[in-house]
């Protein structure tokens, strides 16, 4: 193991996703460890994130949205709360949800962030 980690270096391949984007033709996009860190970092220092944050995560993991969840975790020690997809039908399902496992954190899309941002949190 010690041989392999010593061979790497942070432009090599961390994972790749697939997706058809904007165009529908599908194309396979290959991430690096540099990529992710500094992404992580920024967002770390961005949002003030620490072990003490809880995060939802609403994107299945095969999306690159879900990447933003998993390593903030894995950075900070924050924990994660993956939210059951039922409670992304009613808008009022999901505020309950966020308050009763006190979530302090959650990327949504447009759509569902204003759907939402009617209610009551914590």
């Amino acid at each position: 193991m010690e041989s392999a980690r010593s061979r790497q270096i942070d432009t090599d391949p961390v994972y790749s996703i697939f997706t058809s984007g904007s165009t529908g033709i599908p194309k396979g996009v290959v991430i690096s460890h540099r990529g992710v860190i500094d992404y992580i970092d920024w967002a770390v220092d961005t949002f003030h994130f620490t072990a003490d944050a809880k995060i939802g995560n609403q994107a299945p993991f095969y999306f690159d949205n879900s990447t933003l969840d998993i390593y903030l975790m894995m950075a900070t020690g924050a924990t994660l709360n993956i939210i059951p997809e039922s409670n992304f039908m009613f808008p009022a399902k999901l505020v309950d949800y966020l308050n009763e496992h006190h979530v302090t954190f959650v990327f949504l899309g447009s759509f569902c962030a204003c759907q939402c941002g009617q209610f009551q949190y914590f």
